[in-house]
C-alpha cells in the first residue's frame, strides 16, 4: 500500500502505492501513521503521485493525522495528479494542508 523512508531521523516520507485513497484503502494507512504521530515524529511528508482517486475517507485519515500531530509536528502533501488536486480545492482541504509538487519541494518546506 506504501513505502516509508526516513529523511533525516525526524521526518518520515510515505509513498503511496495505490491508485485509490478512499474507504477501501484509508484505515491500512491510518493504521501505520497514527502510530508514527503518537511516537513523536514531528515530520511527514506524503507523496500521492500514484493516487487518482481520493474521496472524503481518504481525506478524513489525512485530516486525523494532522490533528494527532497537533502543534508538535507538520504535514505537507506532494505530488498531487490533477483530479486529486481538485478534490483538494472543491474540499478547501488545500487551505488545511502545505502542498507542494514534488518529495523535495516538500521536505524543504519541512526544514526548520
Amino acid at each position: 500500500m506504501f513505502r516509508e523512508k526516513d529523511l533525516d531521523g525526524r521526518t518520515k516520507l510515505l509513498t503511496l502505492e495505490t491508485t485509490r485513497l478512499d474507504a477501501a484503502t484509508a484505515n491500512a494507512l491510518k493504521d501505520r501513521v497514527l502510530p508514527l504521530a503518537e511516537s513523536g515524529q514531528d515530520g511527514l511528508v506524503i507523496d500521492l503521485k500514484p493516487v487518482e482517486f481520493i474521496d472524503s475517507s481518504g481525506l478524513g485519515v489525512l485530516v486525523g493525522m494532522l490533528k494527532k500531530l497537533g502543534t508538535r509536528g507538520r504535514i505537507v502533501i506532494c505530488n498531487l495528479q490533477p483530479n486529486v488536486a481538485n478534490t483538494f480545492k472543491l474540499s478547501r482541504m488545500d487551505r488545511v494542508f502545505t502542498i507542494r509538487p514534488s518529495v523535495d519541494d516538500a521536505f524543504a518546506s519541512l526544514e526548520r
